[in-house]
């Protein structure tokens, strides 16, 4: 089992670091698919702190769905439902 572990762990310290390496809730995931209200304001604080990926975050979170497929929880400060929303307005060019 030690020995899983250390592989594990060595595998992690060789690959290249990934933009969710520096996210600030990087190890909270838990937090951030909850559907507790206080939990989803608690996360959405913690993007706002600022988080270093948080636009990169979102981009993934808005590339990622579909109209037949939704990411749940909070991703780059927002809600599923708040990109839902977002997705739905007109784009004005550039980043969002």
């Amino acid at each position: 089992m030690v020995d899983d572990a250390a592989e594990a762990a060595a595998a992690l310290a060789e690959r290249e670091p990934r933009w969710q390496d520096y996210a600030a809730c990087s190890g909270l995931g838990k937090l951030f698919f909850s559907t507790r209200k206080e939990d989803v304001r608690e996360a959405k604080r913690i993007c706002q702190t600022p988080c270093p990926v948080k636009q990169e975050c979102l981009d993934e979170a808005l590339q990622l769905e579909t109209s037949a497929n939704s990411v749940f929880g909070v991703r780059g400060g927002m809600s599923d439902h708040e990109r839902k929303a977002l997705r739905r307005q007109p784009r004005r060019g550039g980043r969002i």
